[in-house]
């Protein structure tokens, strides 16, 4: 693949221009969310383990997507954290400006893959963030993948975010959806790519969840890290699962000591 000079991560500085809502930022919306996609009512089985996670920061509030490990276990990208927070919430409501008091927890630790920093932000985008308070009724974890699961070119995959859906405009953001792709390869051990030029994660579902159907449940085998351009039309990268269960569980373990 020769996309790999131009990938656009899903930094804040993109997200609080997307996603903001103080300081002269585009206000969170009721909007339409990933690229193309349809909206997640609350009782459907993937917006049952999919959060929001919205941070604030002195140049305003920047969102993430996340995915419920347990009742003390966010599981979101590395760089979702990278920059230090006053704050970070995880709201459990598929549309954010609906959310009330009770559909709000406040992070109080986290981990990020040891990998993310040593290899520069290139691969090991997955961080797991900590919470107290537990899961609100209707919430349940996640089935990670494992190494039972074998992804195929041309395979069929769902992602999930609460990103902007008209990245031209950074607006829309704020509402979970889910969407429908194809993966067309990898970039390396970690780093599975999928077809964006239909639909397509774009700013605000970093670490947002790809899942598969074995035909009695959603399985979550990635993590969303980057897409390969501005307008969020052709590539987007999702960090592999699979290679990382044991660091997932640990950090979790540790975590909640």
């Amino acid at each position: 693949m020769g996309f790999k000079n131009t990938i656009l991560h899903f930094g804040f500085a993109f997200l609080v221009s997307a996603c903001g809502m103080h300081n002269g930022a585009p206000p969170l919306s009721g909007g339409d969310g990933i690229v193309n996609g349809k909206s997640l009512p609350p009782r459907n089985p993937v917006a049952k383990s999919v959060v929001a996670l919205v941070s604030d920061r002195s140049e305003g509030q920047a969102l993430c997507t996340g995915t419920i490990l347990d009742e003390q276990n966010i599981l979101t990208a590395a760089h979702c954290v990278d920059r230090n927070s006053e704050h970070i919430y995880i709201v459990f409501r598929n549309r954010l400006t609906k959310a009330m008091k009770d559909d709000v927890r406040s992070a109080d630790d986290f981990l990020q893959l040891p990998e993310w920093k040593k290899s520069k932000g290139e691969s090991g985008d997955i961080a797991v963030i900590h919470f107290t308070g537990g899961l609100p009724e209707g919430y349940q974890a996640v089935q990670l993948a494992d190494s039972s699961v074998q992804l195929q070119v041309g395979e069929e995959v769902v992602m999930a975010g609460y990103g902007v859906s008209h990245p031209e405009k950074d607006a829309g953001s704020g509402a979970l959806r889910e969407t429908k792709t194809t993966i067309t390869g990898s970039m390396n051990r970690n780093q599975i790519a999928t077809d964006g030029r239909l639909s397509s994660v774009c700013f605000g579902d970093s670490g947002g969840p790809a899942f598969v159907h074995d035909g009695a449940q959603w399985i979550q085998w990635g993590v969303a890290h980057a897409v390969s351009n501005r307008d969020c039309d052709e590539t987007s990268l999702h960090t592999s699962i699979v290679p990382y269960q044991r660091w997932i569980r640990s950090a979790m373990k540790i975590l909640s000591k």
